[in-house]
């Protein structure tokens, strides 16, 4: 079976973290969307389509297969919003003619023969499928629709994906003395991670998954359900509670809840981050701090782009693109967006919306962040974790930074 993983114009509900990436490539759990879907679709050849700007350095550092105007038979294509589960499949199968899945009248799945295959233009950012003439049929799915669904989905996510693809309850990493496990069997730590004396890790209310070459510092608390990822270092003193994804290579210190934070990104400090989205090579400076709760307990509003969005949650805190970094003390408002490439810093609070590559003081307001000194941060971030600044990168810069100009 052909399967390609595809995303649709509602990209920019997932802003700033969709700027530089798929929304299929977006974590919720453990895993992200794509690897959820993946795992159901054991066997299938997978292929990719995303907006055409992001398709090289997709390849590039995922290894991934772009769908090309290669010959096949069939395909099935996934709409990479949907957060999977282990019967998708079996709501999608079996598969014979041209169908077309639809859930609350949007395009999750559609299974394209031969000739319907011709139809579909590969070299535009979104698949349309508007010609196909297939039949339809409504299957029920966990579809995201904006980026906080991923956030608010995350505890049950970790749990599932935790339980379906993790041996529980095996401890292969090194456990120093006065370590405290609570609920054992619902723990998972790999091989060459270091869990150091006093450390807690709290399993009773949900698992927690530590991966290998990961050092958790003297007296840290962590409660489940909790992942964290390969080569992190937890400081000593940190308080992780449960609801909360470490993507690899992350150093984190201070308070976490109900929050992502994606690979290689940095809070080593005091601070709280609550109900929050963190990208790739963010730096959040001492103390900084993000509220995720209105004094008097409303529903958040975000400012996605020119629209206000009333999210009908009571928590939801910072959202922060790729590449941002805060200085220290920074305060953050309930349901801030913080764009790609951004340098914020500064007394007193922020606006809920800085744009992508703001120099933003909060006292006196945004400064003009020049392109090349961006790039020259990003290169020097980079190579301190050994990963190369390529001509890809350079070009996703270059157009997010002219995209902001228009």
């Amino acid at each position: 079976m052909n399967i390609c993983i595809f995303e649709d114009e509602k990209v920019k509900n997932f802003h700033p973290l969709s700027l530089s990436r798929p929304v299929y490539q977006l974590r919720c759990g453990i895993f992200s969307l794509a690897e959820k879907i993946k795992k159901c679709m054991p066997g299938s050849a997978v292929y990719y389509h995303c907006r055409l700007y992001i398709q090289p350095l997709l390849k590039l550092r995922k290894n991934t297969n772009i769908l090309s105007a290669k010959k096949m038979n069939s395909c099935l294509f996934i709409n990479g919003r949907i957060i999977a589960d282990k019967k998708l499949a079996n709501k999608l199968w079996p598969l014979k003619d041209d169908v077309i899945f639809t859930f609350k009248g949007e395009i999750i799945a559609a299974y394209i023969t031969k000739e319907n295959l011709k139809k579909i233009n590969l070299k535009k950012d979104w698949l349309d499928f508007k010609d196909i003439k297939a039949k339809r049929k409504n299957v029920k799915v966990t579809l995201a629709e904006y980026i906080w669904d991923l956030v608010e989905n995350n505890e049950t996510e970790v749990i599932n994906d935790a339980e379906n693809n993790y041996e529980l309850g095996k401890i292969n990493g090194k456990i120093y003395p006065q370590v405290t496990l609570i609920n054992k069997k619902r723990i998972f730590i790999e091989k060459n991670s270091k869990i150091k004396s006093g450390a807690v890790i709290d399993a009773e209310k949900g698992p927690v998954v530590i991966e290998r070459g990961t050092e958790i510092l003297p007296l840290c608390t962590i409660t489940g359900p909790v992942f964290i990822g390969k080569k992190c270092l937890i400081k000593s003193g940190a308080k992780i509670y449960p609801g909360t994804t470490i993507g690899q290579a992350s150093k984190i210190g201070g308070e976490i809840e109900e929050s992502i934070i994606h690979e290689f990104s940095n809070k080593q400090h005091e601070g709280f981050l609550g109900h929050s989205y963190i990208g790739s090579w963010c730096n959040l400076g001492a103390d900084t701090n993000n509220s995720d709760l209105k004094n008097n307990y409303g529903p958040v509003t975000v400012i996605m782009g020119n629209n206000k969005i009333n999210t009908r949650l009571t928590f939801v805190g910072l959202f922060m693109g790729d590449h941002s970094k805060t200085g220290i003390n920074t305060m953050f408002n309930t349901g801030t967006v913080v764009g790609f490439s951004a340098n914020v810093f500064g007394a007193g609070y922020l606006p809920k919306c800085i744009p992508s590559f703001a120099w933003f003081d909060a006292q006196k307001g945004p400064i003009k962040y020049k392109l090349d000194k961006a790039m020259d941060t990003a290169k020097k971030v980079m190579s301190r974790r050994q990963v190369k600044f390529t001509k890809f990168d350079n070009r996703l810069f270059n157009h997010l930074f002219s995209d902001k100009l228009q």
